[in-house]
């Protein structure tokens, strides 16, 4: 059976912000998108959040994107940029403590590397069947407004077996298969890789659009198929 496959690209419309590492008081953000934060953004997967977790989970609400056959890959880069700014921000007591010298409204401090406005991402959304992509969406902890667009799109086949290398990222815990061999893109919820040898069937064909696109994306990915715990 033949699956749908757009190419997009996502532009970041303002600064975007989350936290790969933080060193002391720097808090750094990565050059890739996370698959898992795509999926959010665009409207795929939905969080429902609740008093007792402020936190997705993924194995629960990715697998409903699964069971409906679609499946997003993580954000490459094709031109990122990175800004440094400083932050000051307070925490809020909504009591007195009789044995603190000061009550009230403490700063603190901090700085934060972004990405920058302008930088780019690429990255495919896979289908049975034609499914529609929201042109603006919302990235990262400050909620940054991002345009995306479809570049080409178009139904492929499968391939059968054959090893090859996929130089754009993937997210090991959704391959059917175990890479040989692949080069580690350090993020949460949980590292991304790149530059990936792989042996498996294949999605293989042209997509049409502005500009015709060839591509060969392993097949039979999907959320956490390889299942370690996350969410």
């Amino acid at each position: 059976m033949p699956m749908y496959i757009q190419s997009c690209v996502l532009r970041a419309d303002g600064p975007i912000y989350y936290a790969t590492r933080e060193i002391g008081r720097l808090y750094e953000t990565g050059d890739h998108l996370h698959n898992y934060a795509l999926t959010y953004a665009l409207g795929f997967a939905r969080s429902a959040y609740h008093a007792d977790s402020l936190s997705p989970t993924y194995r629960e609400q990715l697998g409903e994107v699964s069971a409906r056959g679609v499946y997003v890959t993580p954000g490459t880069p094709r031109h990122v940029e990175h800004m440094i700014s400083s932050l000051k921000f307070g925490k809020e007591t909504w009591h007195e403590d009789p044995g603190a010298k000061k009550t009230g409204n403490y700063p603190r401090y901090g700085r934060i590397k972004e990405i920058a406005p302008g930088s780019e991402f690429a990255f495919y959304v896979l289908s049975p069947a034609p499914l529609p992509i929201p042109h603006w969406v919302r990235v990262g902890v400050w909620m940054t407004k991002c345009e995306v667009t479809v570049t080409a799109a178009g139904f492929v086949n499968e391939s059968a077996d054959r090893a090859d290398v996929v130089a754009w990222a993937l997210n090991p815990l959704d391959l059917a298969t175990e890479p040989r061999a692949f080069d580690i893109v350090p993020m949460p919820p949980n590292s991304l890789i790149r530059h990936t040898q792989l042996i498996g069937r294949w999605w293989t064909g042209e997509l049409a659009g502005e500009r015709s696109e060839k591509v060969s994306i392993p097949s039979n990915m999907s959320y956490l198929s390889q299942y370690t715990g996350i969410g």
